[in-house]
């Protein structure tokens, strides 16, 4: 389960480099239903490497769901905003959310349980 999630991370990331190319590559704006400014180009392109980093960070077991988080919250304002192209991006970005929330709400639980254990250990 750790790949396939880490699969999404990471092609929902490259998936974010055609907005960027979109902007900076690619000028025939009449295949677009929507045209991407250079300043939403580079969103893109911060996005995708949000992603990449936060898909490195879970591989590596680290606190990757705040920046998967930041990414996902990113990514759907930009899908907002090119919706036409664009609007099935929701569907990982909902996926990267509920798992974000689960490794977060699994990260403070483990946390207030290392408290309460530490204090238990000094109070014995």
């Amino acid at each position: 389960m750790k790949f396939v999630f880490s699969f999404i991370l990471i092609t929902h990331g490259f998936i974010h480099l055609l907005g960027f190319a979109k902007a900076f590559l690619l000028t025939d704006l009449s295949k677009q239903v929507l045209g991407i400014s250079k300043p939403i180009g580079s969103l893109w392109l911060i996005t995708f490497i949000l992603f990449v980093v936060s898909t490195s960070q879970f591989l590596n077991n680290k606190k990757w769901f705040y920046l998967g988080l930041i990414s996902v919250f990113i990514s759907q304002a930009l899908i907002i905003m090119a919706w036409k192209d664009a609007k099935l991006g929701t569907i990982p970005n909902l996926i990267i959310l509920l798992v974000g929330i689960s490794a977060y709400g699994k990260y403070r639980l483990q946390k207030m349980v290392d408290i309460e254990s530490k204090e238990n250990a000094e109070s014995q």
